[in-house]
């Protein structure tokens, strides 16, 4: 009997079929029972067989458990949802292919309170994993130390959602029990419990690609982005993957210590965040700081931090709450540190350098630039942009006076001798803000990196940060007492 004979019958009720007093058909019937087990417990089924099966199971079961929305309305635990769907295996209330009940119960709790085919993708030990993009139903694409990859199954084939509805249920299920999806609204920014940031959309929006030397368009295909933040990475961890070298980890560290504002600057997926993060440790714990973002992502290390995020504008076009407008409200509350998560517009820029220039500690923040000179450009950009339009002499004297350190950190990838690419997120340059001068903004570099030689060189400290260390009582560490040259 092939596989996909056996895989439509199911045990037969032998009691029924005795009081049916039918030998011939009850002959018929053993027959094809002690076939299905003979077949699945001598392991004739290849692995590919087993796994075929599972999955349909699974579904079978998946489809049981979605019928009752009332019993899912009341969020039944893990535990309640196995015991429900063992009693209906067990009564007869669904299918049961020649497979292990159980595994095909724990295939359902991972989809239905875990993250189904993006388990191993979400999974809190893998901590490489930065970003996903679900295709519809065509497949996940996902990016592991910089290089993006499709996710396979154990045959080589791309692990994909079967149904739009699929992926709907699955954020909606991700967001909450009290959360559903605004279908008239275009798209959905939001969060995940364990901190991921999310981006649904599911109207005007698709993908193309070459299927056997044909161009072929894919429209009306949901895309689901998610920015994994599940591991807050220290600076130390950080130095252990390469990303600056010891003594710029000493300076990274300095920074927040002596209360000098930072902007960081680089592409998306470089580590931006990051490395934010992991220099908010450093700032005083006896400081109260406010964290400001589009959605509450960052876990960010250290002790007690005020939040605000944004809020978009309900169907009527109210209750929209933006970058500016917290950073306005802001103001009033009397801010030693202040962090905005990423500048995006003019408005948000204008006031945070209000913010910058009105706090007793540092201001931070991240932007889409690639270099310190790029970073300042974008920034005045903004600052010109924001309505109140500044002069652009006025512009870069508010950039001068708001940030002190500037950090780019970029994707670099490296082509080895084997032909292999290594793809690495690097600090490229920090540097220190001098002042405005003559219609630009001064600038010096502290750390460069010169890949010709493959050393990164340091400038050595500058009269003003030795001044802040001594002026908060912070010793600086000896690695950078003079300049000089680190391999990397």
């Amino acid at each position: 009997m092939n596989n996909s004979a056996w895989m439509r019958y199911q045990e037969p009720d032998l009691l029924a079929e005795l009081r049916r007093n039918n030998p011939v058909e009850l002959d018929k019937r053993i027959e094809q029972v002690r076939t299905i087990r003979e077949h699945y417990q001598s392991g004739k089924n290849s692995p590919e067989d087993t796994a075929s099966l599972l999955e349909r199971q699974k579904e079978i079961l998946l489809e049981y458990a979605y019928r009752d929305l009332d019993y899912l309305r009341g969020n039944p635990s893990e535990d309640e949802m196995r015991a429900r769907l063992s009693k209906a295996i067990q009564q007869g209330e669904v299918e049961r292919l020649p497979v292990k009940a159980r595994d095909a119960i724990e295939e359902v709790i991972i989809q239905m309170y875990h993250h189904g085919i993006l388990q191993p993708l979400m999974a809190k030990e893998n901590k490489d994993v930065s970003d996903i993009w679900v295709f519809g139903t065509y497949g996940v694409l996902y990016q592991e130390r910089g290089e993006n990859k499709w996710l396979l199954d154990a045959r080589g084939s791309r692990v994909h959602f079967k149904t739009a509805d699929d992926l709907r249920r699955y954020v909606e299920r991700k967001l909450g029990a009290d959360f559903q999806l605004d279908l008239s609204a275009p798209s959905v920014n939001a969060i995940f419990p364990d901190g991921s940031r999310i981006f649904y959309r599911d109207k005007a929006c698709g993908f193309s690609t070459w299927i056997n030397g044909e161009y072929v368009l894919f429209i009306n295909q949901p895309i689901l982005v998610i920015r994994r933040f599940g591991h807050p990475f220290t600076l130390d961890e950080l130095l252990q993957t390469g990303m600056f070298t010891p003594r710029m980890r000493d300076y990274l560290a300095l920074i927040p210590q002596v209360r000098d504002s930072f902007l960081v600057g680089g592409p998306t997926g470089t580590g931006k965040s990051t490395l934010q993060n992991a220099m908010l440790a450093f700032i005083p714990q006896d400081e109260l700081t406010w964290v400001l973002e589009d959605t509450p992502d960052a876990k960010v290390l250290g002790g007690f931090y005020g939040r605000m995020w944004t809020q978009e504008a309900n169907g009527e076009g109210k209750g929209e709450i933006t970058i500016a407008r917290n950073l306005f409200d802001l103001k009033r509350m009397n801010p030693q540190n202040a962090i905005v998560g990423e500048m995006r517009d003019g408005q948000a820029a204008m006031r945070a350098t209000d913010v910058a220039l009105m706090t007793s500690g540092l201001f931070s923040s991240t932007i889409h630039a690639t270099s310190p000179e790029k970073m300042i450009q974008v920034y005045v950009n903004m600052l010109m942009s924001s309505g109140e339009n500044p002069k652009y002499e006025r512009a870069l004297d508010l950039f001068a006076a708001s940030f002190q350190q500037l950090i780019s950190v970029e994707l670099v990838k490296t082509k080895l001798p084997d032909g292999a690419v290594k793809a690495q997120r690097l600090v490229t340059t920090i540097g220190e803000v001098k002042d405005a001068d003559t219609g630009r903004v001064r600038w010096r570099p502290v750390f460069e990196r010169n890949y010709r030689t493959r050393k990164v060189l340091f400038h050595g400290l500058s009269d003003r940060m030795v001044d802040r260390a001594y002026k908060y009582g912070i010793e600086i560490p000896e690695s950078l007492l003079k300049p000089g040259e680190e391999d990397f």
